[in-house]
């Protein structure tokens, strides 16, 4: 409010005693931003991402397990060569006579690149990408929890779309001679198929 008007910018230094009322805001501010910034994914249920009829086989899992420890560090490595690039000015003798200061300091690594040899190896392994999916989710939520998930999405993001694609569902309609009463009207359930839905914009 203070570049409002210079009224507001002359209130800029308000009272800070432990009234009723600072401290009422105080708790609503401290509420707020602990409701804003934490994030807690404690209750998400990672298991809607794997097929259970397709599974996965040890010996497969066991090689995109290798691959995926190697993408983890690796992915370490270039991001840590990426920001040393970048902050050229503690690094002025080693980069030099590679690049220009402007060039330095926008530096970007392929990552493309990167992504499409680590997928192209993990179907190598695996063609079957239901499978992949399910080893690389495995893999990110059970296994190892704590390393980097953006393994699964760079390597086997159609196998978990394909994965959690929705199925048809039931859906309550009008119906006369419908077998359930709401509200005094009568409904029946049709099948309604997410595939032949309307395209609505």
């Amino acid at each position: 409010m203070k570049y409002a008007s210079p009224y507001y910018a002359r209130q800029s230094k308000f009272n800070t005693s432990p009234s009723n009322m600072n401290r009422l805001c105080r708790q609503i501010e401290k509420w707020e931003k602990s409701f804003k910034w934490m994030r807690s994914y404690k209750d998400f249920d990672w298991h809607i991402m794997i097929d259970e009829e397709v599974g996965f086989d040890f010996e497969k899992f066991c090689l995109v397990e290798q691959i995926f420890i190697d993408f983890c560090k690796e992915m370490k490595e270039l991001t840590d060569l990426q920001q040393e690039i970048r902050s050229r000015e503690t690094y002025k003798e080693e980069y030099a006579d590679i690049m220009s200061y402007a060039d330095a300091k926008y530096f970007t690594i392929d990552w493309a690149y990167y992504y499409d040899l680590y997928r192209n190896r993990c179907l190598a392994v695996c063609p079957d990408r239901r499978m992949l999916a399910n080893i690389a989710v495995t893999l990110c939520y059970q296994k190892y929890p704590g390393k980097n998930k953006k393994f699964m999405w760079r390597v086997a993001a159609d196998g978990i779309l394909e994965n959690i694609k929705a199925v048809d569902i039931e859906l309550p309609v009008k119906d006369r001679n419908g077998s359930y009463f709401y509200l005094g009207k009568r409904y029946g359930k049709e099948l309604w198929n997410y595939d032949k839905r309307d395209n609505r914009s």
